[in-house]
């Protein structure tokens, strides 16, 4: 099932799939390939699981600096 995360809260992401609203966690394989799913991306979920399972490529990427 494919959608959008539509907010992030400490490491629950909230994505928008069919106009429903699923809480999930991302796979730790991510972690590994230095890949961060954000608040707009396009993801696949697995519905049963409540895991995302792939991050789709991004168009564009806002860096914000470290806060102090």
């Amino acid at each position: 099932m494919e959608g959008r995360i539509v907010k992030l809260v400490s490491g629950d992401y909230f994505v928008c799939c069919n106009k429903k609203i699923y809480v999930c966690k991302a796979l730790g394989i991510f972690r590994y390939k230095n890949i961060e799913p954000k608040v707009g991306d396009y993801v696949k979920i697995n519905e049963k699981d409540k895991v995302i399972i792939e991050v789709k490529d991004r168009f564009n990427n806002l860096d914000r600096p470290c806060v102090a």
